[in-house]
């Protein structure tokens, strides 16, 4: 994972080409409910592999994420 500071986001603002892959996630903040972040998020990414691998193959769509 990227460290997070003002290069990175100049770069994420900037011009991209397609795909483009967005995931937002409402999070927990407070115990027992936040342990189930990391399964949502999960549970996420396997979706957006799934759509991807509908039209790129499956290394590429890999990459993507």
């Amino acid at each position: 994972m990227h460290p997070f500071n003002d290069e990175r986001l100049t770069e994420l603002l900037g011009a991209h080409t397609p795909p483009c892959i967005s995931i937002y996630l409402p999070t927990q903040r407070s115990y027992p409910a936040n342990q189930q972040n990391a399964t949502f998020y999960r549970n996420l990414l396997g979706e957006v592999e799934a759509l991807l691998r509908q039209k790129y193959p499956g290394r590429e769509a890999r990459a993507l994420l």
